[in-house]
């Protein structure tokens, strides 16, 4: 009975026992029990034969412990059942996947196997298609091509056959997935032997390693396309291929490019301007004061009260034209100009300032107080500009009867304590800034004019109470925007103000 059990059973079994040395060593297993389904997995013909023989005569080689015998001897003296998966060829080199249990007992093991070779099958072709359908989802041609080689030179690759393609790489030519493979690289592809690309691919298949390299060439409709290429081995004679088609990314390229020239002459039509503005039209002015002088000088006593007033007007009017102009060629530099980068120390930089405007703080009994101030990367010119123009706002904007009282103090700031309307940029990038502080006691202004202030002619008071163009703060603005930072003021009337220069730590 039990016999008839074991060989209706659906899948391969035996019972080995354990063959021992006389030092009770195990050194092989013999069968004493086989089923039939035995003789399909191993392609044995008659495998009642096997019981009572060796599992070394049986499987020669099979006590070497990479094999079954070491597997199963290792069950044995555990005392404990093992189940795994493996592939198998058989003596009829019969290819299939097997789940084996080996089951220990006193000094023998059980081993069912079973055949498992058509859901690995199963399962491999759903892989396969999943593959296939994840292929088919990326923006880039994908194909597999293997070597063909000349049969009377082996080592010379006189071609290639496409092997594996997604719908992308097969989409251009017009037909299916299904019958694109089986051509040849040449039929699909005939000018690869004249642009290179065929000797790529015999590179990467002699070399096994990788290639990428962008390829452009013009299509039928006439437009010049763009394409990336990565080349890489599959195995020893395959080779796949990635094709991006960067076209877009050209062709906006190549638009920034025209864009960039046509800014690099608007900005040398800008610089020719501002030498018009410096030399062209500061000459007619300097006669403009050169004649108001002479009529002073020369013929002040036949020009009444009212003619030499006159002229005083028009010689002020020529030197605020002249300030205007030599402000306007300052602020036109800034924008056109390139800036060099280097470590400029604020404490010497201020130092120098301080001593251009000594006269101002002397007439005005201004106090200057400034903390140690740290060293940034930036052009010395545009910062002395800056904090000329802001220190001497300081000094321009006092009250009446009051001496001025100025302080540049600094700190670090990060990402949490920047302006509301930056915090959020400078959130994502995390960068720190140096704040520095330009604080002083003067008239003030109300803040609702603080984007104002900063643009070009922009006056919040009237030429005949304090000089000046308008133009300073935009100078201001631009240095600091130059050296990827940013400018702000607080103030209210009557109470000072404040200017906080940005610039990156």
């Amino acid at each position: 009975m039990l016999r008839r059990l074991l060989n209706d059973s659906p899948v391969g079994m035996f019972i080995a026992n354990a063959v021992r040395d006389e030092t009770g060593q195990l050194i092989d297993f013999r069968y004493a029990a086989v089923n039939y389904k035995i003789a399909d997995i191993t392609g044995l013909t008659d495998v009642r034969q096997l019981e009572g023989r060796l599992m070394s005569e049986v499987l020669p080689g099979s006590v070497h412990p990479s094999n079954s015998f070491n597997r199963i001897k290792e069950v044995l003296e555990r005392r404990e059942s093992v189940t795994f998966e493996t592939q198998y060829t058989n003596q009829l080199s019969q290819n299939g996947w097997y789940r084996i249990t080996i089951t220990p007992h006193d000094d023998s093991v059980t081993v069912i196997i079973v055949d498992i070779t058509d859901i690995k099958q199963t399962e491999q072709q759903q892989q396969a298609e999943r593959l296939v359908r994840l292929l088919d989802c990326l923006p880039i041609a994908v194909f597999v091509s293997e070597a063909v080689y000349d049969y009377s030179k082996p080592e010379q690759i006189i071609d290639f056959v496409i092997r594996d393609v997604n719908m992308l790489g097969a989409q251009p030519h017009g037909i299916l997935r299904e019958q694109i493979v089986g051509y040849r690289a040449s039929e699909l592809f005939p000018n690869d032997r004249r642009n290179g690309i065929f000797e790529r691919y015999v590179a990467v298949i002699h070399n096994q390693q990788a290639q990428t390299f962008e390829f452009d060439y013009v299509a039928a409709d006439g437009v010049r396309r763009w394409l990336d290429i990565r080349l890489a081995p599959f195995d020893t004679s395959s080779v796949v291929s990635t094709t991006l088609d960067i076209t877009p990314i050209k062709q906006a390229q190549v638009s920034l490019e025209v864009m960039n020239d046509e800014l690099r002459r608007s900005n040398e039509n800008l610089q020719q301007f501002a030498y018009v503005a410096s030399h062209d039209l500061q000459e007619p002015l300097r006669k403009v004061q050169s004649f108001g002088d002479l009529l002073l000088s020369q013929y002040a006593d036949q020009i009444d009260a009212d003619g030499i007033d006159l002229v005083q007007r028009m010689q002020s009017a020529a030197n605020r034209m002249s300030v205007l102009i030599k402000d306007l060629l300052t602020y036109s530099r800034l924008a056109t100009q390139q800036e060099t980068s280097e470590p400029q120390s604020l404490n010497k930089l201020i130092t120098t300032v301080l001593d251009d405007l000594d006269l101002v703080i002397r007439e005005s009994s201004a106090a200057v107080y400034v903390e140690e101030l740290p060293t940034i990367t930036g052009d010395a010119g545009q910062l002395r500009q800056l904090f000329q123009n802001l220190i001497g706002n300081a000094l321009k904007f006092r009250k009446p009867n009051q001496s001025p009282v100025i302080s540049i103090t600094h700190r670090r700031s990060g990402p949490d304590n920047l302006p509301m309307h930056v915090s959020l940029s400078g959130k994502k990038t995390g960068r720190f800034y140096w704040e520095i502080c330009v604080t002083d006691n003067g008239i003030g202004f109300d803040e609702k004019y603080t984007d104002r202030i900063f643009q070009v002619f922009q006056r919040l008071h009237s030429k005949s109470h304090y000089a000046g163009t308008g133009i300073g703060l935009a100078i201001c603005q631009k240095v600091a925007e130059n050296h990827g930072g940013f400018i702000r003021a607080s103030s209210k009337p009557g109470e000072g103000a404040t200017f906080r220069v940005f610039l990156p730590a």
